[in-house]
């Protein structure tokens, strides 16, 4: 199975794009196992969030096992992402340091996720 998608959202003068792509891979009759990656951007000024543009991506890996009556589904994977920040004048980050209007974001994560679902 291959997937592949595009988004595009707009709010109050930001906007965001997402492209992201998959594939699975058959392994005997019951065990599939694949890569995942989303890639997405944002741009714009929201002033509910400050956020004024950045990226992320987010490669994992995607296991699924199905049996009689379910499915139990392992995904595990690491997001990075970049993230500018316009700060409104007079609002201090550090009492400390010079005044600035900007403030860039950098995080990383890495996640596990297990999951199950049963028919009845």
């Amino acid at each position: 199975m291959n997937a592949v998608g595009l988004s595009y959202a707009t709010r109050s003068g930001t906007k965001g794009g997402s492209i992201f792509g998959s594939t699975r891979y058959p392994i005997g009759q019951s065990l599939r196992f694949g890569p995942r990656l989303q890639v997405s951007y944002t741009s714009g000024d929201d002033p509910a969030t400050g956020t004024s543009s950045g990226w992320s991506a987010s490669p994992s890996l995607l296991a699924d096992w199905r049996f009689k009556r379910g499915l139990i589904e392992l995904e595990t994977g690491y997001e990075r992402a970049n993230f500018n920040a316009s700060l409104a004048p007079g609002v201090p980050i550090d009492p400390n340091a010079p005044p600035q209007t900007l403030l860039n974001q950098q995080t990383r994560r890495f996640w596990v996720s297990l999951g199950y679902n049963i028919s009845f």
